[in-house]
């Protein structure tokens, strides 16, 4: 509390004792802040904020990730925000409610290989194809299709695969 600029009292109660005249006493408080911090864990690029002051009781403006693009080998998906070990949501976005304290929030993303389809078309002179299609993990061999001749006159068949590539 504060009278004319003199700190009678950095408690929350003042009385006031041996009063001789008239005083006007103001009480005055300082807002408490806390820092709330959002790291970036495994697989995710960027944070749309790193670091906000709020204040006591406050709601916190929150932070978005960003996880890693698509490769060839990989797809890259949304975890979610943890507080330590605790999963605070499973969604891109986390801003804490009611803050109370310094806090520290990680954003994780997942990693999954992807899979290829093969697929196997018969062409010219052939009647058909052992396996029609398949789908295969990034980096291993397809198991294949047998291609059987249409007609017995064709000594030398030549097979052409085409193989087409759908994302899945």
């Amino acid at each position: 509390m504060r009278s004319g600029g003199t700190l009678l009292s950095s408690s929350a109660s003042y009385a006031i004792s041996g009063v001789t005249a008239s005083m006007t006493v103001y009480a005055r408080f300082t807002r408490i802040y806390y820092t709330i911090t959002y790291s970036a864990g495994d697989y995710v690029a960027s944070l749309s904020r790193t670091t906000e002051r709020v204040a006591h009781g406050a709601n916190a403006a929150g932070s978005t990730m960003t996880v890693n693009g698509t490769t060839a080998q990989y797809s890259y998906g949304v975890d979610g925000w943890y507080s330590g070990s605790t999963r605070v949501t499973s969604s891109a976005t986390y801003a804490p409610t009611g803050v109370t304290a310094n806090a520290t929030y990680t954003a994780k993303g997942t990693r999954s290989l992807r899979s290829y389809t093969v697929t196997y078309n018969k062409g010219s002179y052939i009647s058909s194809v052992s396996r029609a299609s398949e789908s295969v993990s990034y980096g291993s061999n397809a198991a294949g299709s047998t291609a059987t001749s249409a007609t017995s006159s064709i000594t030398a068949p030549r097979i052409i695969l085409f193989i087409s590539f759908l994302l899945l």
